[in-house]
C-alpha cells in the first residue's frame, strides 16, 4: 500500500514538474514577445510622424504633379533660350541681318572676349525630364560693339529687333549722337549674346557666313566700307 502511494506521488511529482517547466517555458516566451511587441510598438511611434507626412503628400499629389510640370515648362522656357555656345560669326550675321531687315547703315562690329555673368548648379535642357542630378553649368555674354547710322525710327525698331531674338540677346550700353551733315544717328551699342555652357553640352549648329578668299581674321573686327 504504501509503495503504491509513493508511485502516485512520485506520478504527481513527475506531472507537476512538467506543468512547472510549461509555465517557465510559457513566462520565458511571453516575456520574450512581449518585448519584441514593445519594441515594434517603438518603432511604430517613430514612424508614424513619417507615415502622417507621406500619407499627407499623397493626399496632393496631383496638385504637385501639376506644379511640378508647370515648373519643368518654366525652367525649359528659360533654358531654351540659351545656346551652349555663341561664335563671333553669329553675331556677325546677327549684324548683317538687321542691317538687311531694317535697313540701317552698320559701319563697324567688334568683339571682346566672353565674360563669366553667373555660376550656377541645376539641370539641364536635355535632362528635364529625366531624374538627373544637378550639374555645375556657367552662364557668359558675349559683348559685340556695332557702330551703325538709322534714323529715330529704325532705332526703336532696332531696339526691338535685338530684344526679339529667339536666344537671349541683350543690351549693355548704346551712345547715340546726332549728325548734322547727313541728318543721321551715330549710334554704338554694346550687344550682349548669352549662353551656358556646362560638362559635355551638346554642341550647337552655328550657320557661318561666306568670307571671300584671302580675308585673314574677318571676326576680329570686321568694318564694313
Amino acid at each position: 500500500m504504501n509503495l503504491n502511494l509513493q508511485k502516485r506521488d512520485i506520478k504527481l511529482l513527475i506531472v507537476f514538474g512538467g506543468l512547472i517547466t510549461l509555465l517557465l517555458c510559457y513566462l520565458l516566451v511571453f516575456n520574450k514577445f512581449n518585448e519584441k511587441r514593445d519594441e515594434v510598438d517603438a518603432k511604430i511611434t517613430a514612424l508614424q510622424p513619417e507615415l502622417d507626412t507621406l500619407r499627407e503628400y499623397q493626399s496632393h499629389k496631383a496638385e504637385y504633379e501639376e506644379k511640378i510640370s508647370v515648373a519643368k515648362t518654366q525652367i525649359s522656357s528659360m533654358l531654351s533660350v540659351l545656346p551652349t555656345s555663341v561664335w563671333q560669326e553669329d553675331q556677325v550675321l546677327l549684324a548683317d541681318r538687321m542691317e538687311h531687315d531694317l535697313k540701317v547703315n552698320a559701319v563697324g562690329e567688334a568683339f571682346t572676349e566672353p565674360v563669366l555673368v553667373q555660376q550656377l548648379k541645376g539641370v539641364t535642357e536635355e535632362d528635364i525630364d529625366a531624374a538627373a542630378s544637378a550639374k555645375d553649368q556657367s552662364v557668359y555674354k558675349a559683348p559685340m560693339t556695332l557702330k551703325a547710322k538709322m534714323d529715330y525710327r529704325q532705332m526703336k525698331d532696332y531696339l526691338d529687333y535685338i530684344f526679339a531674338e529667339d536666344q537671349l540677346t541683350g543690351i549693355e550700353s548704346m551712345q547715340v549722337s546726332y549728325n548734322p551733315t547727313d541728318r543721321k544717328l551715330d549710334t554704338t551699342t554694346v550687344v550682349n549674346s548669352y549662353y551656358i555652357n556646362y560638362a559635355n553640352a551638346p554642341e550647337e549648329s552655328h550657320l557661318v557666313p561666306q568670307v571671300s578668299t584671302g580675308v585673314k581674321d574677318p571676326f576680329g573686327t570686321h568694318n564694313k566700307d
